[in-house]
């Protein structure tokens, strides 16, 4: 299966482009498929009732092709960049990758579960987890942070250390939707980060605990260590964090 945009053939990338334009104003809706022969791009039938703000492939065609598909592909006419709710709701139903093409590009978007439900398993589905894959929703692709076990990584100071080495973030001492907050509770350090939402509520992935969204109260306001913004924010991309949240638990 493909891992990102780099490994999907140049000369399916123009064909999604041209089934793009053709499909204008409507959203053109296809699959990449897999065969022996390599891989090719399957322009389908758009059949929802108003293609041009939504796309339905018919089911018929997972039952015949389910095996053979490698990735979901649709357009967005109205130039919007990110997965819309719906997007997000069947993307997580076909547990595909799915490729939207939107002002003449391609934009990759991986297979992973709805932000908010999530139970906790450390290192897979944790706090740094899902603040990776939100900002892979909002078209940001941040590299792993490097874990062992909970105790260790407390000890070594590897949330901090990972932020206070990276490239892409910078501390600050405001706070603004998009921004993800370190806090600290009976430790000398750093031990979990939460995405910071606006208007006084976060979402975050605690220890023994469902991924949720709530609000950032007194308690975890007394827990902020530190706060960091990512360089290459936009305030717009939090549509595509709040899209997610739209049919999530």
């Amino acid at each position: 299966m493909f891992e990102n945009l780099k490994d999907i053939p140049e000369s399916i990338h123009e064909k999604i482009i041209q089934a793009t334009r053709k499909a204008m104003p409507n959203e053109m809706c296809g699959a990449i498929m897999k065969f022996s022969s390599g891989y090719e791009f399957w322009e389908l039938e758009n059949i929802a009732k108003d293609p041009a703000k939504t796309f339905e492939i018919h089911w018929d065609f997972y039952d015949v092709a389910d095996d053979l598909v490698q990735a979901i592909v649709h357009s967005h006419p109205n130039g919007e960049p990110f997965l819309s709710g719906a997007d997000r709701q069947s993307q997580v139903a076909t547990d595909l990758p799915w490729v939207l093409a939107v002002n003449g590009q391609l934009k990759w978007f991986k297979p992973i579960p709805h932000l908010r439900g999530r139970e906790f398993v450390y290192d897979d589905a944790d706090c740094c987890r899902l603040i990776q894959d939100a900002y892979h929703l909002c078209g940001l692709d941040l590299p792993d942070c490097p874990r062992i076990d909970i105790d260790t990584d407390i000890k070594q100071q590897t949330l901090l250390r990972h932020f206070e080495q990276s490239d892409e973030f910078e501390c600050v001492h405001d706070l603004r939707a998009g921004d993800v907050i370190l806090t600290q509770s009976g430790s000398n350090t750093p031990e979990h980060a939460m995405l910071y939402l606006g208007d006084g509520e976060m979402l975050h992935h605690a220890h023994e605990h469902l991924s949720r969204r709530e609000p950032y109260h007194q308690y975890w306001q007394k827990c902020t260590h530190s706060v960091w913004r990512h360089k290459k924010w936009q305030p717009e991309m939090m549509v595509a964090i709040f899209n997610d949240l739209l049919h999530s638990n």
